[in-house]
């Protein structure tokens, strides 16, 4: 499988040579990209679960610059279609002037004078009506050119309507791929808990290296069970030699009499019997 990759990127790179001296730079990386995805696609064949996850994140990344191309493209088609738009109504306002203009020209050349005062200025008929007809064809032309501006702002409108129509579809598939990647993400950590799960449940035997720390453990508890044992045992043969209860009570035996009982016994002693006085 490694020796077809290797190959086949091998021949890739000779036909991108190749074409770069026929098609130019710009057709060179256009052939690159797609050279390298092919090679990306025939990796992904051969990798595991957790390999193609990971590719299926670098591709919602990359579109993410995708998404941030369009939302860029919309907001130069709004920028377009906004300078249109004050074309419009610029050149619109312009054509109000001039008819404007015309209507007064109009009246004059109605009144039916051979000469004109104008502004202060003295002009024949034929003056007015040569700059009139020319206001009149230059009105014409104006509403004829303001006429494929609102035709071009229809276009933009619609080209714009368009983009962001690519940019909502954009942006929602790749909120739903990302959505995507973390459930395949959570699955993927589920199987391989349970995939560990099998595997230790599989796995019945202790292996011998954990036998022996075991066995060792066992030892080491028989040997400080029977030290407490020896120290428990020497400790209650000294208390047995001090008449001390080792660990029980003598509930038969009679407390030893106190100091204060000797004393009184002493002092009874020496005063003698207790004299009797005879009454008569």
């Amino acid at each position: 499988m490694v020796r077809k990759l290797v190959g086949f990127s091998l021949a890739t790179a000779g036909g991108l040579l190749l074409v770069g001296s026929v098609f130019g730079a710009d057709r060179v990386k256009e052939y690159g990209q797609t050279g390298q995805r092919i090679i990306q696609e025939k990796l992904d064949e051969a990798a595991g679960t957790g390999t193609k996850l990971e590719v299926l994140k670098t591709h919602v990344q990359q579109l993410d610059a995708e998404v941030a191309h369009l939302r860029r493209d919309v907001t130069t088609r709004q920028v377009e279609l906004d300078a249109a738009r004050a074309r419009v109504t610029e050149d619109e306002a312009s054509i109000e002037r001039q008819k404007k203009v015309l209507a007064h020209a109009a009246d004059l050349l109605d009144e039916g004078k051979d000469v004109y005062e104008i502004a202060g200025h003295r002009y024949a008929r034929a003056v007015v009506e040569d700059d009139a007809r020319a206001k009149l064809e230059a009105c014409t032309a104006a509403e004829s050119a303001v006429g494929d501006e609102r035709k071009i702002v229809q276009v933009r409108e619609k080209t714009l309507e368009v983009a962001k129509q690519l940019l909502e579809r954009a942006s929602k598939r790749r909120t739903e791929l990302a959505s995507l990647v973390h459930t395949l993400e959570a699955r993927l950590s589920q199987l391989k808990a349970k995939k560990e799960l099998a595997a230790a449940l599989d796995t019945t035997a202790i292996s011998p290296e954990v036998q022996g720390e075991l066995a060792r453990a066992e030892k080491l508890v028989k040997e400080i069970e029977q030290k407490i044992d020896t120290e428990d045992r020497l400790v209650d043969e000294r208390l047995a030699r001090k008449d001390v209860a080792a660990g029980t009570i003598d509930y038969d035996k009679k407390a030893e009499p106190s100091n204060e009982d000797t004393a009184r016994a002493i002092r009874a002693h020496l005063a003698g019997p207790a004299k009797t006085v005879e009454l008569h």
